[in-house]
């Protein structure tokens, strides 16, 4: 399938790897659902193909947001979902306050987990879809500074390797992509 004719669902998109996934695919002409918390990255982002381009501010850790993209998914019939709204936070783990821990664990884990099981049902109607999961090289190496951030990547590959696992007599593909540190300019 051609990506011009997909309809792509991409969270985080507002922020860096999400921004640079719907600048690439609005060039190759896929039809896009853009979802972030920052209205004004999102708009920025639909005018480059405002034909292709649906825009939802949302916060992926509140139930009701989760509630009207799976609504909005579901109208423009998404058959690829990618997983790319996550937070880090650097800090030594002893000094990371409780709110924060949580706060990554909701994000990088529940929310990707609820937000793909509610999508489910619609990408098992199509055909061929697929479910991306963007994780990071922290999630296959601990280190230092990011013990939190790295234990959210870890359950999201583990997640990607089951859910695959789980979808292989299915149309449902499952990939797990773990960028590394962006390379010297």
């Amino acid at each position: 399938m051609r990506w011009s004719d997909r309809r792509i669902l991409i969270t985080g998109a507002s922020g860096g790897i999400g921004r640079e996934l719907v600048t690439l695919l609005a060039q190759r002409g896929a039809r896009l659902l853009i979802v972030g918390r920052n209205a004004s990255v999102l708009k920025t982002l639909a005018a480059l193909a405002p034909d292709r381009i649906h825009t939802l501010s949302a916060d992926l850790t509140m139930p009701d947001d989760r509630h009207r993209v799976v609504e909005i998914a579901e109208e423009t019939r998404i058959d690829m979902l990618i997983n790319a709204a996550g937070v880090n936070h650097f800090g030594l783990f002893d000094e990371q306050s409780p709110v924060a821990i949580s706060s990554m664990v909701d994000l990088n884990v529940t929310a990707t987990l609820l937000l793909t099981q509610a999508l489910l049902p619609r990408l098992l109607h199509e055909n061929s879809a697929w479910i991306v999961n963007l994780g990071s090289a922290f999630g296959a190496i601990g280190h230092p500074g990011y013990t939190a951030y790295c234990t959210t990547k870890f359950a999201l590959r583990g997640f990607s390797q089951a859910l695959r696992r789980e979808l292989a007599d299915t149309p449902v593909q499952v990939l797990h992509i773990s960028p590394g540190p962006p390379g010297p300019a």
